[in-house]
């Protein structure tokens, strides 16, 4: 199977969209200093360093925010990132579906302000 961040970033870069890649949340954080950004989507195996990494983002910045976790993530804890973020995906999700979801976090998002 394909990592996510491949598989992601190829599906946002298909629907023409500029794709920014990184490894780490620290290095998230120092390129949406540096450039502006209109979507956030974090790619994560573990739930816990998810949360963690969900709360700085969250403070640190206003963009909408998506999380993409593994199908066989621990439900309730999924379901706590659902409350943090904009938009919560599985990695099952068909690639068509992924850009769907990522317009309507930002139509929510743009609504919000």
């Amino acid at each position: 199977m394909e990592a996510p961040c491949g598989w992601v970033k190829q599906a946002f870069a298909a629907k023409g969209c500029k794709v920014t890649r990184v490894l780490h949340v620290n290095q998230a954080l120092l390129a949406m200093r540096q450039t502006q950004f209109d979507l956030l989507v974090l790619a994560y195996e573990d739930t816990q360093a998810c949360l963690s990494d969900v709360d700085r983002v969250k403070s640190l910045s206003v963009l909408p925010l998506m999380v993409l976790l593994p199908d066989i993530a621990n439900k309730e804890e999924t379901s706590v990132v659902g409350t943090c973020v904009d938009c919560l995906v599985s990695d099952a999700i068909p690639r068509e579906m992924l850009w769907v979801e990522a317009q309507t976090a930002l139509a929510s998002k743009m609504a919000s302000y």
